[in-house]
């Protein structure tokens, strides 16, 4: 089962465009590995699958914020549309001389005002929470890209050394592990370029909270 899954986090790392396809390793080149080299492997195995798992609950998160900018965008615009009706009031009775009926609507187009403001700044927020959110999960499909290429070069070494005893059968035609190793260091410096980025967005969510505080709106955690 375990083998079977991370199959399936190989595929759709590859479908996703995090990972290009690594000439896979026989498992019979394996046969040989230590016990320290099994549990190894065994470890960085399980450590890939839980990656996943917390990438998938990232992703889930992705799909909330999206939502959020949804109903956040029907808020702005429902009270625009509040707003644009208490305006034609406002004139309606200005031009009836309607004194009470002109203060209380004047007052409720202040308050209008005042949502407005909170509902941009809490609509431009969530857009920077979600933004935040995908920099997030590229970096979870980038940590998973490095876990999956630190697997691989782990077992082409083992590949190599089974290899290398059969000289007569392999020749020259033995793995190179050197490859795994710069696609591996590839995956990290591409990690890293992500990180960045996440960090970008994250002190761009941070202005954008202090913007929304400021409306006097309490920021949902």
């Amino acid at each position: 089962m375990r083998y079977y899954i991370l199959s399936i986090i190989t595929i759709s790392l590859i479908l996703s465009g995090c990972i290009t396809m690594q000439k896979p390793i026989d498992d019979v080149y394996l046969s040989e590995m230590t016990s320290d080299e099994a549990a190894k492997l065994e470890k960085m195995e399980g450590e890939i699958i839980s990656q996943k798992k917390d990438k998938d609950i990232t992703e889930k998160n992705l799909s909330i914020g999206e939502q959020k900018i949804r109903v956040c965008k029907a808020s702005v615009s429902q009270i625009q549309s509040t707003k644009i009706l208490l305006q034609e009031e406002e004139k309606l009775y200005t031009l009836s001389d309607n004194t009470e009926k002109l203060n209380e609507v004047q007052n409720k187009i202040k308050e209008c005002m005042g949502r407005e403001t909170q509902a941009k700044a809490n609509l431009k927020y969530n857009m920077a929470k979600r933004n935040e959110i995908k920099a997030l999960l590229d970096v979870k499909n980038s940590e998973l890209a490095v876990k999956v290429a630190k697997l691989d070069y782990e077992k082409a070494k083992i590949a190599k050394k089974y290899q290398s005893k059969r000289p007569e059968k392999f020749g020259d035609d033995i793995i190179d592990d050197i490859k795994y190793e710069d696609f591996l260091n590839d995956q990290t410096e591409k990690l890293n370029e992500k990180q960045e980025k996440h960090k970008e967005t994250i002190e761009l969510l941070n202005k954008a909270e202090d913007e929304l505080k400021n409306t006097g709106y309490e920021v949902e955690q």
